[in-house]
């Protein structure tokens, strides 16, 4: 096995160059079953978090 990694290791990795963009997640404690609310804009995840959904920050980063 250390022979096959040795002869067929990789010299290098070319990696294509992303644009992300935040997405944001907030919790309605609200909700009887609770629930996520996902979304790209910062504005409209602050004015959730201003009507009482509890902020989760970012989630992840999407690629545009």
């Amino acid at each position: 096995m250390a022979e096959f990694a040795k002869n067929k290791a990789v010299k290098s990795y070319k990696f294509a160059k992303f644009t992300t963009t935040p997405v944001y997640r907030a919790y309605n404690p609200n909700a009887k079953m609770g629930t996520h609310h996902y979304t790209k804009s910062k504005s409209e995840y602050d004015t959730i978090v201003k009507l009482g959904w509890r902020a989760e920050k970012i989630a992840w980063y999407a690629v545009k």
